[in-house]
């Protein structure tokens, strides 16, 4: 059995379209969500409730130990790039699932940015990735192109004014997101690099002041 973990976010979506590779009217995952092993509907809910922050279970005595470790494993897993393999055993009642879903909790949250920071969405460096960037002072953007540690690699760069609306796109096709701005209703200034975005600018007039703008590829 194959199991993907933090990190390993792109070759899951290569096993994925690899393994699915048509539309079969959701049969796949009536499967899985009907299948003889299957998480009850509680311990769904507790987890969902986990990653949003909540403290479901309670660890104690070994328990704790083991999760500890585990985590300094991955800590250094993630700086050294080596996978290591860890066997928790017990029997029956002896905490094995609550280990796991604080584990799960823990290693799939981030921090990053400020809690006043518009966040914003995209794929900066083209590898098919989105990852995070944050707009701060009203032009002042962040772009992080990594998920696992998005303050380890930032591009801090300044665009537009406080008062545009900011739009992510990819504009020329080349793969990689970047801005655009709207100001003064119906004026969009769309630029094609991250690193230095006032180098590239095309500036068009689109609609009037009141309409609401959509971002997608039409054709």
């Amino acid at each position: 059995m194959l199991a993907y973990t933090k990190g390993q976010l792109s070759d899951l979506r290569a096993f994925i379209e690899k393994s699915i590779v048509k539309g079969d009217k959701k049969e796949v995952l009536y499967l899985i969500d009907h299948g003889r092993i299957r998480p009850s509907k509680s311990l769904q809910n507790a987890i969902a409730l986990m990653l949003k922050g909540n403290k479901e279970f309670i660890m104690i005595d070994d328990q704790k130990v083991a999760y500890e470790e585990i985590l300094h494993l991955s800590e250094l897993s993630q700086k050294d790039g080596r996978k290591r393999t860890v066997i928790v055993q017990g029997g029956p009642g002896t905490g094995k699932t609550v280990i796991a879903v604080n584990l799960l909790a823990e290693l799939t949250k981030v921090s990053y940015g400020r809690s006043a920071d518009e966040v914003l969405v995209g794929d900066w460096d083209g590898d098919g990735i989105d990852t995070l960037a944050v707009r701060r002072d009203g032009n002042i953007y962040y772009f992080s192109n990594s998920i696992n540690n998005p303050n380890a690699e930032v591009t801090r760069v300044s665009y537009g004014r406080a008062a545009d609306l900011v739009l992510v796109g990819d504009w020329d096709g080349d793969g990689i997101d970047t801005l655009a701005v709207r100001r003064n209703g119906n004026i969009y200034y769309f630029s094609n690099s991250i690193s230095n975005p006032d180098a590239d600018v095309t500036v068009v007039s689109y609609g009037r002041a009141a309409d609401a703008v959509y971002v997608g590829t039409w054709a």
